[in-house]
């Protein structure tokens, strides 16, 4: 399935959950919250969250500055 990462088309196995997504681009250590479809999904939910073919996600990380 294609689904839009951060603004990039990356394509996934099907029935995939936004926890592995995560896990996947290497993001859940700076993650601080995510969307799909412009809907935030809450952290304790992130296992459960099932993708569909097309869903628009955000990852939102911490940024350091100085």
């Amino acid at each position: 399935m294609e689904l839009i990462v951060n603004r990039k088309k990356i394509i996934f196995k099907d029935d995939i959950t936004l926890q592995e997504v995560i896990d996947a681009v290497n993001m859940s250590k700076k993650m601080m919250g995510a969307s799909v479809n412009n809907t935030i999904i809450k952290v304790c939910d992130l296992s459960n969250k099932k993708l569909k073919d097309g869903d628009k996600i955000d990852i939102i990380s911490a940024m350091a500055a100085g």
